[in-house]
C-alpha cells in the first residue's frame, strides 16, 4: 500500500504549503481545486513570492482592489516591508441593499 500524496488546495495558506515542503523534504507539491490538480507549487515559487519588492506587491494589490470594487482611482495602497495599508481617497462606499421586511 502506498502513502497518499501530499498536496495543497488553492485556498490553503502559503505558510502552510511552505511548512509541508520543509517538513516532508518535498521540492514541489500538487495544487488541487475541487479535488483536481490545477498546478504545481515549487520551492522556487515560494521564494519568488517572499522576495517580491514592495512596489510590485502594491501594484498587484491596487489592481485587485480596483477590479473587485470597480472603482479605479479611489484607493491608495502603501506597502512597507511587506505590510500593506489601504485608504479610500475618493467617493463613498456604495450602500448595501437592504431587504424589505416581508409582510
Amino acid at each position: 500500500m502506498t502513502a497518499p500524496a501530499t498536496a495543497v488546495d488553492v485556498a490553503d495558506d502559503v505558510a502552510d504549503a511552505a511548512r509541508l515542503l520543509l517538513e516532508r523534504s518535498h521540492r514541489s507539491l500538487p495544487v488541487l481545486q475541487h479535488g483536481r490538480v490545477v498546478g504545481v507549487l515549487s520551492r522556487r515559487d515560494l521564494l519568488g513570492m517572499l522576495l517580491r519588492r514592495d512596489e510590485e506587491v502594491r501594484l498587484d494589490l491596487l489592481g485587485v482592489i480596483e477590479q473587485y470594487t470597480g472603482e479605479p482611482g479611489r484607493f491608495e495602497v502603501g506597502v512597507s516591508d511587506g505590510c500593506a495599508a489601504l485608504v479610500r481617497r475618493a467617493g463613498a462606499p456604495s450602500p448595501t441593499r437592504r431587504r424589505r421586511p416581508r409582510r
